[in-house]
Protein backbone atom coordinates (compact mmCIF):
# COMPACT_ATOMS: atom_id res chain seq x y z
CA UNK A 1 0.00 0.00 0.00
CA UNK A 2 1.25 3.58 -0.50
CA UNK A 3 1.27 5.87 2.25
CA UNK A 4 -2.20 8.09 2.18
CA UNK A 5 -0.62 11.33 0.57
CA UNK A 6 1.43 9.15 -1.81
CA UNK A 7 -1.40 7.55 -3.07
CA UNK A 8 -3.76 10.68 -3.35
CA UNK A 9 -0.92 12.05 -5.91
CA UNK A 10 -0.77 9.18 -7.84
CA UNK A 11 -4.42 8.54 -7.89
CA UNK A 12 -5.02 12.67 -8.91
CA UNK A 13 -1.92 12.73 -11.73
CA UNK A 14 -3.17 9.07 -13.02
CA UNK A 15 -6.98 10.75 -13.87
CA UNK A 16 -4.48 13.90 -15.43
CA UNK A 17 -1.99 12.27 -17.24
CA UNK A 18 -2.01 11.18 -20.68
CA UNK A 19 -2.62 7.76 -21.68
CA UNK A 20 0.50 6.94 -23.07
CA UNK A 21 1.97 7.57 -19.29
CA UNK A 22 -0.24 5.19 -17.66
CA UNK A 23 1.56 2.09 -19.53
CA UNK A 24 4.28 0.31 -17.78
CA UNK A 25 7.37 1.90 -16.64
CA UNK A 26 9.81 -0.41 -19.12
CA UNK A 27 8.06 1.50 -21.74
CA UNK A 28 9.35 4.75 -21.08
CA UNK A 29 12.24 6.83 -19.73
CA UNK A 30 11.88 6.41 -16.38
CA UNK A 31 13.90 9.48 -15.83
CA UNK A 32 11.01 11.39 -17.41
CA UNK A 33 8.08 10.80 -14.55
CA UNK A 34 7.64 12.15 -11.13
CA UNK A 35 8.31 9.13 -8.61
CA UNK A 36 4.89 9.02 -7.38
CA UNK A 37 4.48 7.91 -11.73
CA UNK A 38 7.22 5.30 -10.97
CA UNK A 39 5.86 3.18 -8.05
CA UNK A 40 4.14 0.82 -10.37
CA UNK A 41 7.70 -0.81 -10.51
CA UNK A 42 9.55 0.42 -7.66
CA UNK A 43 8.85 -0.18 -3.63
CA UNK A 44 8.10 3.25 -1.75
CA UNK A 45 9.00 3.49 1.91
CA UNK A 46 8.37 6.46 3.65
CA UNK A 47 6.98 8.20 0.51
CA UNK A 48 10.70 7.80 -1.03
CA UNK A 49 10.87 5.84 -4.18
CA UNK A 50 13.42 3.61 -4.43
CA UNK A 51 13.83 1.69 -8.24
CA UNK A 52 13.41 -1.49 -9.22
CA UNK A 53 16.97 -2.50 -10.43
CA UNK A 54 15.61 -4.76 -13.06
CA UNK A 55 14.06 -2.10 -15.04
CA UNK A 56 16.63 -0.83 -17.44
CA UNK A 57 16.23 2.82 -18.64
CA UNK A 58 16.57 3.22 -22.84
CA UNK A 59 19.56 4.99 -24.09
CA UNK A 60 19.31 7.04 -27.26
CA UNK A 61 20.65 3.95 -29.44
CA UNK A 62 17.55 1.82 -28.16
CA UNK A 63 15.88 1.45 -30.97
CA UNK A 64 13.20 0.24 -31.25
CA UNK A 65 12.77 0.37 -27.45
CA UNK A 66 13.19 4.17 -27.18
CA UNK A 67 9.63 5.87 -26.91
CA UNK A 68 8.88 7.99 -29.70
CA UNK A 69 8.79 11.32 -27.50
CA UNK A 70 12.97 10.66 -26.86
CA UNK A 71 12.69 9.67 -30.88
CA UNK A 72 11.40 13.09 -31.50
CA UNK A 73 13.72 15.17 -29.27
CA UNK A 74 16.30 13.26 -30.76
CA UNK A 75 15.95 13.45 -34.49
CA UNK A 76 15.18 17.31 -33.56
CA UNK A 77 18.50 17.94 -32.13
CA UNK A 78 20.16 15.97 -35.10
CA UNK A 79 18.09 18.16 -37.69
CA UNK A 80 19.10 20.99 -36.09
CA UNK A 81 22.97 20.37 -35.67
CA UNK A 82 22.97 19.07 -39.44
CA UNK A 83 21.70 22.74 -40.41
CA UNK A 84 23.98 24.49 -38.27
CA UNK A 85 26.95 22.47 -39.79
CA UNK A 86 25.81 23.30 -43.00
CA UNK A 87 25.62 26.71 -42.65
CA UNK A 88 28.65 27.29 -40.62
CA UNK A 89 30.48 25.70 -43.47
CA UNK A 90 29.42 27.73 -45.88
CA UNK A 91 30.75 30.37 -43.75
CA UNK A 92 33.75 29.02 -42.06
CA UNK A 93 35.19 27.32 -45.47
CA UNK A 94 34.48 30.54 -47.55
CA UNK A 95 35.91 32.45 -45.10
CA UNK A 96 38.98 29.92 -46.04
CA UNK A 97 38.73 30.95 -49.72
CA UNK A 98 38.22 34.23 -49.35
CA UNK A 99 41.68 34.65 -48.09
CA UNK A 100 40.24 35.90 -44.26
CA UNK A 101 42.72 33.18 -42.74
CA UNK A 102 45.98 33.74 -41.11
CA UNK A 103 49.41 31.98 -40.80
CA UNK A 104 48.66 32.30 -36.82
CA UNK A 105 47.13 29.77 -36.07
CA UNK A 106 45.72 28.32 -39.01
CA UNK A 107 48.96 28.27 -40.94
CA UNK A 108 50.62 26.83 -37.73
CA UNK A 109 48.91 24.21 -37.58
CA UNK A 110 48.33 23.12 -41.16
CA UNK A 111 51.73 22.89 -41.85
CA UNK A 112 52.28 20.99 -38.51
CA UNK A 113 49.69 18.00 -39.38
CA UNK A 114 51.08 18.28 -42.74
CA UNK A 115 54.40 17.31 -42.04
CA UNK A 116 53.16 14.68 -39.45
CA UNK A 117 51.41 12.78 -42.30
CA UNK A 118 54.24 13.10 -44.36
CA UNK A 119 56.36 11.26 -41.28
CA UNK A 120 58.51 13.94 -41.63
CA UNK A 121 60.06 16.01 -38.53
CA UNK A 122 56.90 18.17 -37.41
CA UNK A 123 59.25 21.41 -37.58
CA UNK A 124 56.65 24.35 -37.87
CA UNK A 125 58.83 27.13 -39.97
CA UNK A 126 55.94 29.40 -39.60
CA UNK A 127 56.36 29.60 -36.23
CA UNK A 128 60.12 28.88 -35.61
CA UNK A 129 59.32 25.94 -33.39
CA UNK A 130 58.69 22.42 -33.34
CA UNK A 131 55.41 21.75 -33.46
CA UNK A 132 55.27 20.22 -29.72
CA UNK A 133 57.37 23.08 -28.34
CA UNK A 134 54.65 25.43 -29.31
CA UNK A 135 52.32 23.06 -27.44
CA UNK A 136 51.71 19.44 -26.42
CA UNK A 137 49.08 18.81 -29.19
CA UNK A 138 49.46 15.45 -29.52
CA UNK A 139 46.12 14.72 -30.76
CA UNK A 140 47.33 16.01 -34.02
CA UNK A 141 48.73 12.65 -34.56
CA UNK A 142 45.65 11.34 -34.63
CA UNK A 143 44.09 13.75 -37.01
CA UNK A 144 47.15 13.42 -39.36
CA UNK A 145 45.93 10.27 -41.08
CA UNK A 146 42.80 12.23 -42.25
CA UNK A 147 44.94 15.23 -43.03
CA UNK A 148 46.78 12.57 -45.19
CA UNK A 149 43.77 11.35 -47.33
CA UNK A 150 42.28 15.00 -47.56
CA UNK A 151 45.17 17.46 -47.44
CA UNK A 152 44.02 20.75 -47.15
CA UNK A 153 43.48 23.51 -44.18
CA UNK A 154 39.84 22.90 -45.28
CA UNK A 155 40.18 19.03 -43.27
CA UNK A 156 40.65 21.00 -40.15
CA UNK A 157 37.85 23.87 -40.66
CA UNK A 158 35.43 20.95 -40.77
CA UNK A 159 36.80 18.72 -38.24
CA UNK A 160 36.29 21.63 -35.72
CA UNK A 161 32.50 21.89 -37.35
CA UNK A 162 31.89 18.46 -36.57
CA UNK A 163 33.33 18.63 -33.49
CA UNK A 164 30.85 21.16 -32.42
CA UNK A 165 28.05 19.45 -33.82
CA UNK A 166 28.93 16.47 -32.24
CA UNK A 167 29.15 18.41 -29.18
CA UNK A 168 25.16 19.51 -29.09
CA UNK A 169 24.09 16.45 -29.60
CA UNK A 170 26.35 14.70 -26.30
CA UNK A 171 24.76 17.62 -24.73
CA UNK A 172 21.23 16.42 -25.35
CA UNK A 173 22.32 12.54 -24.03
CA UNK A 174 23.81 14.38 -20.92
CA UNK A 175 20.61 16.36 -20.36
CA UNK A 176 18.24 12.89 -21.12
CA UNK A 177 20.32 11.00 -18.95
CA UNK A 178 20.47 13.52 -15.92
CA UNK A 179 16.44 13.13 -16.16
CA UNK A 180 15.22 16.17 -18.38
CA UNK A 181 12.27 15.61 -20.61
CA UNK A 182 13.01 15.46 -24.13
CA UNK A 183 12.76 19.56 -25.00
CA UNK A 184 14.59 20.36 -22.42
CA UNK A 185 17.23 18.23 -23.61
CA UNK A 186 16.49 19.86 -26.93
CA UNK A 187 17.02 23.30 -26.04
CA UNK A 188 19.89 22.38 -23.74
CA UNK A 189 21.53 21.05 -27.49
CA UNK A 190 20.09 24.07 -28.83
CA UNK A 191 21.58 26.72 -27.09
CA UNK A 192 25.21 24.69 -27.15
CA UNK A 193 25.11 25.72 -30.98
CA UNK A 194 23.55 29.25 -30.41
CA UNK A 195 26.15 30.26 -27.64
CA UNK A 196 28.45 33.37 -29.14
CA UNK A 197 32.02 31.41 -27.48
CA UNK A 198 31.09 28.26 -29.53
CA UNK A 199 30.20 30.47 -32.61
CA UNK A 200 33.19 31.93 -32.53
CA UNK A 201 35.40 29.03 -32.41
CA UNK A 202 34.70 28.33 -36.01
CA UNK A 203 35.36 32.40 -37.03
CA UNK A 204 38.96 30.59 -35.09
CA UNK A 205 39.15 28.13 -37.85
CA UNK A 206 41.20 25.57 -35.95
CA UNK A 207 42.59 24.78 -32.41
CA UNK A 208 43.51 21.18 -30.72
CA UNK A 209 41.34 22.71 -27.60
CA UNK A 210 38.29 22.40 -29.72
CA UNK A 211 38.72 18.75 -29.62
CA UNK A 212 38.64 18.66 -26.23
CA UNK A 213 34.74 19.75 -25.90
CA UNK A 214 33.05 16.37 -27.20
CA UNK A 215 35.97 14.31 -25.66
CA UNK A 216 34.85 15.40 -22.19
CA UNK A 217 30.95 15.41 -23.02
CA UNK A 218 31.64 11.98 -24.53
CA UNK A 219 33.10 11.09 -20.98
CA UNK A 220 30.15 12.49 -19.31
CA UNK A 221 28.04 10.55 -20.91
CA UNK A 222 29.99 7.32 -20.37
CA UNK A 223 30.34 7.74 -16.71
CA UNK A 224 26.18 8.22 -16.50
CA UNK A 225 26.09 5.01 -18.62
CA UNK A 226 28.59 3.40 -16.14
CA UNK A 227 30.56 2.78 -18.52
CA UNK A 228 33.91 4.23 -16.71
CA UNK A 229 36.85 2.64 -18.61
CA UNK A 230 35.66 4.29 -21.44
CA UNK A 231 35.43 7.60 -19.93
CA UNK A 232 38.47 6.75 -18.92
CA UNK A 233 39.88 6.50 -22.30
CA UNK A 234 37.98 9.85 -23.50
CA UNK A 235 39.45 11.89 -20.92
CA UNK A 236 42.60 10.48 -22.15
CA UNK A 237 42.56 11.16 -24.95
CA UNK A 238 41.19 14.94 -24.47
CA UNK A 239 44.32 15.05 -22.25
CA UNK A 240 46.36 15.09 -25.09
CA UNK A 241 45.30 18.09 -26.88
CA UNK A 242 46.92 20.80 -24.94
CA UNK A 243 49.02 20.74 -22.08
CA UNK A 244 46.62 22.42 -19.83
CA UNK A 245 43.62 20.22 -20.68
CA UNK A 246 44.47 19.17 -17.03
CA UNK A 247 43.00 22.49 -15.44
CA UNK A 248 39.76 20.91 -16.63
CA UNK A 249 40.44 17.20 -16.00
CA UNK A 250 41.46 17.45 -12.23
CA UNK A 251 38.48 19.28 -10.58
CA UNK A 252 36.28 17.33 -13.06
CA UNK A 253 37.61 14.48 -11.44
CA UNK A 254 36.77 15.37 -8.49
CA UNK A 255 33.62 16.64 -9.53
CA UNK A 256 33.05 13.20 -10.47
CA UNK A 257 34.17 12.20 -7.08
CA UNK A 258 31.65 14.30 -5.36
CA UNK A 259 28.19 15.01 -7.92
CA UNK A 260 28.24 11.21 -9.64
CA UNK A 261 29.69 9.67 -6.59
CA UNK A 262 32.09 7.57 -8.56
CA UNK A 263 34.36 7.98 -5.63
CA UNK A 264 37.19 5.73 -6.95
CA UNK A 265 36.91 6.96 -10.42
CA UNK A 266 36.96 10.43 -10.19
CA UNK A 267 40.26 10.26 -7.53
CA UNK A 268 41.63 8.38 -10.93
CA UNK A 269 40.29 11.01 -13.37
CA UNK A 270 41.65 13.63 -11.41
CA UNK A 271 45.43 12.01 -10.79
CA UNK A 272 45.58 11.33 -13.87
CA UNK A 273 45.06 14.65 -14.55
CA UNK A 274 48.09 16.10 -11.77
CA UNK A 275 50.38 13.22 -13.88
CA UNK A 276 49.70 14.90 -17.16
CA UNK A 277 50.10 18.50 -16.03
CA UNK A 278 53.04 17.62 -14.27
CA UNK A 279 54.70 15.30 -17.64
CA UNK A 280 53.84 18.21 -20.03
CA UNK A 281 55.00 21.02 -18.03
CA UNK A 282 57.97 19.33 -16.56
CA UNK A 283 59.13 17.33 -18.77
CA UNK A 284 57.65 17.00 -22.23
CA UNK A 285 57.34 20.82 -23.09
CA UNK A 286 61.40 21.71 -21.81
CA UNK A 287 62.38 18.89 -23.91
CA UNK A 288 61.32 20.47 -26.98
CA UNK A 289 61.85 24.06 -26.02
CA UNK A 290 64.99 25.14 -27.90
CA UNK A 291 65.55 27.07 -24.80
CA UNK A 292 64.83 24.31 -22.75
CA UNK A 293 62.33 26.26 -20.77
CA UNK A 294 58.45 27.08 -20.61
CA UNK A 295 57.80 29.95 -23.76
CA UNK A 296 54.43 31.34 -22.36
CA UNK A 297 54.80 31.79 -18.50
CA UNK A 298 55.78 35.71 -19.24
CA UNK A 299 52.23 35.85 -19.16
CA UNK A 300 51.72 35.37 -15.24
CA UNK A 301 55.33 37.00 -15.01
CA UNK A 302 53.52 39.91 -12.83
CA UNK A 303 52.45 36.69 -10.26
CA UNK A 304 55.86 35.14 -9.84
CA UNK A 305 58.78 34.01 -11.72
CA UNK A 306 58.54 30.17 -11.17
CA UNK A 307 55.46 28.26 -11.41
CA UNK A 308 55.39 27.90 -7.68
CA UNK A 309 56.21 31.49 -7.50
CA UNK A 310 53.11 32.07 -9.68
CA UNK A 311 50.49 30.16 -7.87
CA UNK A 312 52.17 32.12 -4.24
CA UNK A 313 51.79 35.38 -5.92
CA UNK A 314 48.41 34.57 -6.87
CA UNK A 315 47.34 34.06 -3.30
CA UNK A 316 49.14 36.53 -1.53
CA UNK A 317 48.08 39.35 -4.34
CA UNK A 318 44.86 41.62 -3.01
CA UNK A 319 45.33 43.97 -5.35
CA UNK A 320 45.81 41.59 -8.40
CA UNK A 321 42.40 40.31 -7.55
CA UNK A 322 40.46 43.28 -7.04
CA UNK A 323 41.89 44.52 -10.70
CA UNK A 324 40.63 41.26 -12.00
CA UNK A 325 37.92 41.07 -10.92
CA UNK A 326 36.56 44.91 -11.36
CA UNK A 327 37.89 44.90 -14.60
CA UNK A 328 34.48 45.15 -16.96
CA UNK A 329 36.27 42.90 -19.89
CA UNK A 330 36.55 40.32 -17.73
CA UNK A 331 33.07 40.49 -16.06
CA UNK A 332 31.47 40.38 -19.35
CA UNK A 333 33.96 37.42 -20.18
CA UNK A 334 32.49 35.32 -17.16
CA UNK A 335 28.96 36.60 -18.14
CA UNK A 336 28.70 35.82 -22.06
CA UNK A 337 29.83 32.04 -21.53
CA UNK A 338 27.56 31.46 -18.51
CA UNK A 339 24.34 33.52 -19.38
CA UNK A 340 24.11 32.16 -23.15
CA UNK A 341 22.95 29.26 -21.19
CA UNK A 342 21.30 30.35 -18.39
CA UNK A 343 19.94 26.88 -16.97
CA UNK A 344 23.62 25.92 -15.81
CA UNK A 345 23.05 28.25 -12.69
CA UNK A 346 20.38 25.82 -11.63
CA UNK A 347 23.39 23.28 -11.35
CA UNK A 348 25.91 25.56 -10.21
CA UNK A 349 28.02 22.84 -8.29
CA UNK A 350 29.15 21.90 -11.89
CA UNK A 351 30.54 25.42 -13.01
CA UNK A 352 32.71 24.98 -10.18
CA UNK A 353 34.79 22.62 -12.04
CA UNK A 354 35.74 25.83 -14.72
CA UNK A 355 37.35 27.78 -11.57
CA UNK A 356 41.44 26.58 -12.10
CA UNK A 357 41.02 27.88 -16.07
CA UNK A 358 38.83 30.90 -15.83
CA UNK A 359 41.91 31.65 -12.89
CA UNK A 360 44.06 30.89 -15.96
CA UNK A 361 42.41 33.05 -18.32
CA UNK A 362 41.39 36.22 -16.46
CA UNK A 363 44.87 36.76 -14.62
CA UNK A 364 46.91 36.36 -17.87
CA UNK A 365 48.52 39.67 -19.02
CA UNK A 366 47.29 38.32 -22.60
CA UNK A 367 44.01 40.11 -23.70
CA UNK A 368 42.87 37.07 -25.97
CA UNK A 369 42.50 34.81 -22.98
CA UNK A 370 39.36 36.07 -21.73
CA UNK A 371 37.87 37.30 -24.83
CA UNK A 372 34.97 34.79 -25.95
CA UNK A 373 36.22 35.28 -29.83
CA UNK A 374 39.16 32.83 -29.18
CA UNK A 375 40.49 29.37 -28.21
CA UNK A 376 41.49 29.80 -24.93
CA UNK A 377 37.32 29.65 -24.01
CA UNK A 378 37.44 26.11 -25.02
CA UNK A 379 37.55 24.04 -21.76
CA UNK A 380 34.79 26.65 -19.99
CA UNK A 381 32.67 25.86 -22.73
CA UNK A 382 32.97 22.16 -21.31
CA UNK A 383 31.85 23.44 -18.46
CA UNK A 384 28.66 25.96 -19.05
CA UNK A 385 27.44 22.58 -21.56
CA UNK A 386 27.64 20.41 -18.59
CA UNK A 387 26.01 22.52 -16.03
CA UNK A 388 23.24 23.76 -18.40
CA UNK A 389 22.54 19.88 -19.13
CA UNK A 390 21.98 19.36 -15.68
CA UNK A 391 20.55 22.49 -15.16
CA UNK A 392 17.73 21.21 -17.41
CA UNK A 393 16.65 18.61 -15.04
CA UNK A 394 16.65 20.97 -11.93
CA UNK A 395 14.64 23.52 -13.86
CA UNK A 396 11.61 20.52 -14.28
CA UNK A 397 11.83 20.57 -10.23
CA UNK A 398 10.61 24.29 -10.21
CA UNK A 399 7.22 24.21 -8.77
CA UNK A 400 4.37 26.84 -9.68
CA UNK A 401 3.54 27.32 -13.53
CA UNK A 402 4.16 31.24 -12.81
CA UNK A 403 8.07 30.96 -11.69
CA UNK A 404 8.31 28.52 -14.39
CA UNK A 405 6.70 30.64 -16.74
CA UNK A 406 9.15 33.94 -15.52
CA UNK A 407 11.87 31.78 -15.53
CA UNK A 408 11.72 30.82 -19.23
CA UNK A 409 10.95 34.59 -20.49
CA UNK A 410 13.74 35.48 -18.53
CA UNK A 411 15.88 33.09 -19.91
CA UNK A 412 15.22 33.46 -23.08
CA UNK A 413 15.22 37.28 -23.06
CA UNK A 414 19.20 36.51 -21.07
CA UNK A 415 20.23 34.31 -24.40
CA UNK A 416 19.10 37.10 -27.02
CA UNK A 417 20.69 39.56 -24.98
CA UNK A 418 23.72 37.56 -24.81
CA UNK A 419 23.54 36.28 -28.32
CA UNK A 420 23.09 40.05 -29.55
CA UNK A 421 25.54 41.46 -27.80
CA UNK A 422 28.46 38.77 -28.62
CA UNK A 423 27.30 36.69 -31.50
CA UNK A 424 29.82 36.71 -34.30
CA UNK A 425 27.71 37.93 -37.47
CA UNK A 426 29.19 40.80 -38.98
CA UNK A 427 32.59 39.49 -39.01
CA UNK A 428 32.46 36.71 -41.99
CA UNK A 429 34.39 37.00 -45.13
CA UNK A 430 32.64 38.89 -48.28
CA UNK A 431 32.82 37.56 -51.77
CA UNK A 432 35.76 40.02 -53.54
CA UNK A 433 37.40 40.82 -56.69
CA UNK A 434 40.46 39.69 -55.17
CA UNK A 435 40.06 36.49 -55.55
CA UNK A 436 40.87 35.16 -58.99
CA UNK A 437 44.12 37.60 -58.52
CA UNK A 438 45.34 36.03 -55.45
CA UNK A 439 44.53 32.30 -57.14
CA UNK A 440 46.24 33.30 -60.37
CA UNK A 441 49.36 34.65 -58.35
CA UNK A 442 49.31 31.32 -55.98
CA UNK A 443 48.74 29.09 -59.31
CA UNK A 444 52.68 29.63 -60.44
CA UNK A 445 54.23 28.76 -56.55
CA UNK A 446 55.31 24.76 -57.39
CA UNK A 447 54.15 22.79 -55.01
CA UNK A 448 57.54 21.59 -52.65
CA UNK A 449 59.01 25.44 -53.04
CA UNK A 450 60.09 27.38 -50.32
CA UNK A 451 58.18 30.26 -50.40
CA UNK A 452 57.69 33.53 -47.74
CA UNK A 453 54.31 34.62 -48.00
CA UNK A 454 51.81 37.39 -46.45
CA UNK A 455 49.32 36.26 -43.60
CA UNK A 456 46.19 35.43 -45.21
CA UNK A 457 48.43 33.20 -47.84
CA UNK A 458 50.17 31.36 -45.61
CA UNK A 459 47.72 28.83 -45.17
CA UNK A 460 47.20 28.29 -48.14
CA UNK A 461 50.57 27.20 -48.90
CA UNK A 462 51.39 25.80 -45.72
CA UNK A 463 51.67 22.14 -47.16
CA UNK A 464 55.20 22.24 -47.64
CA UNK A 465 58.36 22.04 -45.59
CA UNK A 466 59.25 25.58 -45.98
CA UNK A 467 56.81 28.09 -45.47
CA UNK A 468 57.21 31.64 -43.46
CA UNK A 469 55.34 34.31 -42.60
CA UNK A 470 56.66 37.52 -44.07
CA UNK A 471 58.91 39.08 -43.55
CA UNK A 472 60.48 35.88 -42.36
CA UNK A 473 62.81 34.69 -42.06
CA UNK A 474 64.67 37.96 -44.27
CA UNK A 475 63.62 39.98 -40.75
CA UNK A 476 62.93 38.73 -37.64
CA UNK A 477 58.80 39.19 -36.95
CA UNK A 478 56.89 36.34 -33.98
CA UNK A 479 59.70 33.86 -35.37
CA UNK A 480 61.07 31.03 -32.97
CA UNK A 481 62.87 32.29 -29.67
CA UNK A 482 65.32 34.20 -30.46
CA UNK A 483 64.83 34.52 -34.43
CA UNK A 484 65.42 32.99 -37.90
CA UNK A 485 69.33 32.64 -36.92
CA UNK A 486 71.73 31.04 -39.90
CA UNK A 487 68.39 31.38 -42.73
CA UNK A 488 68.63 34.23 -44.94
CA UNK A 489 67.34 35.34 -48.87
CA UNK A 490 69.00 32.40 -50.66
CA UNK A 491 66.95 30.19 -48.91
CA UNK A 492 63.67 31.19 -50.04
CA UNK A 493 62.65 30.80 -54.25
CA UNK A 494 59.14 32.59 -54.00
CA UNK A 495 58.43 35.58 -52.02
CA UNK A 496 54.22 36.10 -51.76
CA UNK A 497 52.93 39.34 -50.72
CA UNK A 498 49.87 41.86 -50.49
CA UNK A 499 51.35 45.52 -50.34
CA UNK A 500 48.51 47.80 -49.68
CA UNK A 501 48.75 46.46 -45.67
CA UNK A 502 51.66 46.79 -43.49
CA UNK A 503 53.68 49.26 -45.03
CA UNK A 504 56.45 49.32 -42.69
CA UNK A 505 57.12 45.60 -44.75
CA UNK A 506 57.85 47.46 -47.95
CA UNK A 507 61.25 48.44 -46.93
CA UNK A 508 61.79 44.64 -47.01
CA UNK A 509 60.58 44.05 -50.24
CA UNK A 510 62.46 46.86 -51.78
CA UNK A 511 65.53 45.73 -50.42
CA UNK A 512 65.04 42.19 -51.81
CA UNK A 513 64.15 43.85 -55.64
CA UNK A 514 66.94 46.12 -54.71
CA UNK A 515 69.67 43.83 -53.77
CA UNK A 516 69.16 41.84 -57.02
CA UNK A 517 68.29 38.73 -55.33
CA UNK A 518 65.03 38.44 -56.44
CA UNK A 519 63.21 39.88 -59.29
CA UNK A 520 59.21 40.55 -59.59
CA UNK A 521 57.78 37.62 -60.88
CA UNK A 522 53.95 38.78 -61.19
CA UNK A 523 52.53 41.86 -60.59
CA UNK A 524 48.98 43.07 -60.15
CA UNK A 525 48.96 45.61 -57.60
CA UNK A 526 48.42 45.33 -54.65
CA UNK A 527 49.85 41.29 -55.20
CA UNK A 528 53.47 40.57 -55.97
CA UNK A 529 55.13 37.18 -56.49
CA UNK A 530 59.20 37.51 -56.24
CA UNK A 531 61.53 34.78 -56.73
CA UNK A 532 64.88 34.10 -56.30
CA UNK A 533 67.42 35.46 -59.32
CA UNK A 534 68.92 32.93 -60.77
Amino acid sequence: MYPPSHRTRWQASKRRAPRRLQRPVRSIVPSLQEPYLRCSNSCCVGGRVIEDQSASSPTIGDDPALPASYRAGWISTSGFAALWSVGFSVVGIGQFFRFHVHAFDLGIFTQGTYLLSQLKEPFVTVRGLHLFADHSSYILILIAPLYAVFPSAVTLIVVTIGALAASSLLAFAIAKNAGAGQWLAFTTAALVLISPAVQWQIRDTFHPEVLVIPLMLLAVVLLQKDRDALAFAAVVVALTAKEDVALIVVPFGLAVWWLMAKRRTGLVLAATGVFAFLLNFLVLLPAWSPTGELLYSYRYTHLGETPLGIVVGLLTSPDVWFDTLTDPTRIWYVAGLVLAMPLALLAWRWLLVGIPALLANVFSTHGYQYEIEWHYTAYLIVVVVIAGAYGADQFKRIRGRNLRSATIVASLLVVAGVWFAAAPVAVWAKPHDHHARIEAMLDIIPPHDSVSAWTTLVPHLANREQVYLFPNPFEEYYYGIDGPEGEGPVEIEWVALRLDSYRDFDRVFQRLVESGAYTIYYEDHPFRLLRRAP
